[in-house]
């Protein structure tokens, strides 16, 4: 059922194979129902935060969403790197004084992560743009 050549079209028929519509499955994933509209249309790219809700959830692999390759579920290798990453994440926020690169990196991460839908889009916008030129 559905499109599964694009990476909208992979989370629409995720959607559609649960049985939700979209704004029950938005909720669920933690985001607008906009954002969800735009990733299925292929107007932006997902958020890493709601491919991570997608994985957490449903228990279907961000590698396969955004690439279309491999199992559409998540195999054991995968869940331990999610849970890695995971680790990562809490043991870099306890870490001893970074670097000022590092520290930048994560600043634009934690900017990036703040943004609202209308933000995250015109990024999406402006990258794609930088992309193509």
């Amino acid at each position: 059922m559905g499109n599964n050549e694009t990476i909208g079209g992979r989370l629409a028929m995720c959607r559609m194979n649960l049985g939700l519509g979209q704004s029950s499955f938005a909720e669920l994933i933690e985001c607008e129902p906009e954002a969800l509209i735009a990733y299925e249309e292929d107007s932006c790219l997902p958020e890493r935060a709601v491919l991570r809700q997608i994985a957490l959830n449903f228990n279907i692999s961000p590698n396969w969403i955004m690439t279309g390759e491999g199992d559409p579920y998540i195999d054991d290798e995968e869940e331990q790197a999610l849970m890695a990453e995971e680790e990562a994440a809490r043991v870099q926020t306890q870490a001893a004084p970074v670097s000022d690169a590092a520290r930048t990196k994560a600043q634009v991460i934690a900017a990036i992560e703040a943004m609202d839908d209308e933000a995250w889009q015109q990024l999406c916008i402006a990258l794609q743009h930088l992309f193509s030129l």
